[in-house]
């Protein structure tokens, strides 16, 4: 019983350490469900997760998003990466020929919309940790409509090693989504 227990224990520790693989970075946009106005501003919060110790110091990604739904405003460096020393750079893309067209996802018949495309730069002189790499603010326009979701699509991403190796790098899209508000009840509020 002891052979079987230990040759057991021995096949799950190899299975274990080979299933982890090489060092590899996820960068994942997030997703924002609120009660928001035509002309608001919201956040978008972009996550790293890392896997295997990859000692990232420096990250680039495309962002589409269609430019007649929301506008850029800022990006901010989340906490961690801005104690790491990280700086990041922006530039905009203004041709549609570049970012194609993405669909608006709502109540109503899914619409065609031209993509603009946020590049993003994002780099230290030392390892950025994991957590918020980035906050992004948009601004909502004053024709949207509420109850939509505003597809973000994460579409070029690469990553860099303290050393310069390129890192494996794959993120996941996201999404606005400006909810009416409910009011509150006055019974109910006391």
């Amino acid at each position: 019983m002891k052979w079987i227990l230990l040759a057991l224990s021995s096949g799950l520790m190899w299975v274990s350490l080979f299933s982890q693989g090489q060092p590899a970075v996820n960068v994942d946009l997030g997703m924002v469900i609120d009660a928001l106005a035509p002309g608001d501003q919201v956040s978008l919060p972009i996550t790293l997760v890392t896997r295997n110790d990859p000692q990232v110091a420096k990250i680039s990604l495309e962002i589409g998003y269609p430019s007649e739904l929301i506008s850029f405003v800022e990006a901010t460096l989340g906490s961690g990466a801005e104690a790491a020393g990280a700086q990041v750079k922006t530039e905009l893309v203004e041709t549609a020929e570049s970012a194609g067209t993405g669909m608006e996802m709502g109540m109503d018949e899914p619409q065609n919309l031209e993509l603009k495309i946020l590049r993003l730069d994002i780099s230290a002189s030392s390892v950025i940790p994991q957590g918020v790499l980035v906050n992004l603010t948009f601004e909502l326009s004053e024709e949207i409509t509420l109850n939509h979701e505003i597809p973000l699509e994460n579409l070029e991403l690469t990553a860099q090693s303290l050393d310069g190796q390129e890192i494996r790098a794959r993120g996941l899209g996201g999404s606005i989504s400006p909810i009416e508000p409910i009011p509150a009840c006055f019974f109910y509020m006391h």
